[in-house]
């Protein structure tokens, strides 16, 4: 920032600021002057991708990488639980191992409370399968679980998201570390 050297030039160098002020509260829809002028803020510009998920380089994306590696490694953890301690039955001509509800709920509630929420996140990810659309504590106690999927498979699976992930992680760093400050001309 240079020094002014009259009165005049910093009258002129507050109005400036002053102007681009009130411009940007113009677009800013919280602002007052936004209702006064009525002009609306521009409307965002993202593809159909975009929507809905964090800028690239952002924290929200680094926490969001964290949670699905950790959403990842319960569900991993949990079908490991079903293959270690479910019985082995032969459903529609192929092995499977098989726990009931209950069982399932007082082996893994000690680990992680969120059982119910992993269960249906790994059926939708086809590697466990049960009768109903979720399941209840007491009331579902009957209810078998299935695991569809041999531990192996699941593993492999498994390891090819955790190296997705990390790798959208180091992208994600690299990208953060980019980004150069915006500092504003005042």
């Amino acid at each position: 920032m240079r020094f002014a050297a009259s009165l005049a030039e910093k009258v002129s160098l507050f109005n400036q600021q002053a102007d681009r002020h009130i411009k940007k509260q113009e677009l800013n829809p919280f602002s007052a002057a936004s209702s006064r002028s009525g002009s609306r803020s521009p409307r965002p510009t993202f593809s159909k991708d975009q929507y809905g998920k964090p800028p690239p380089g952002s924290e929200s994306e680094y926490r969001a990488i964290k949670g699905r590696i950790s959403m990842n490694k319960d569900i991993l953890e949990l079908c490991e639980i079903l293959n270690q301690e479910g019985e082995l039955q032969i459903v529609d001509g192929m092995p499977v191992k098989v726990m009931c509800f209950r069982d399932v709920f007082q082996l893994y509630t000690v680990i992680n409370d969120k059982v119910v929420g992993l269960l249906l996140r790994a059926r939708k990810q086809g590697l466990v399968d049960f009768e109903g659309e979720t399941l209840f504590q007491r009331r579902d106690d009957h209810v078998l679980i299935g695991l569809i999927k041999p531990i192996e498979e699941i593993r492999v699976i498994f390891r090819k998201h955790f190296d997705d992930l990390k790798e959208e992680e180091r992208r994600n760093k690299e990208a953060a570390q980019s980004q150069v400050l915006q500092v504003p001309n005042y």
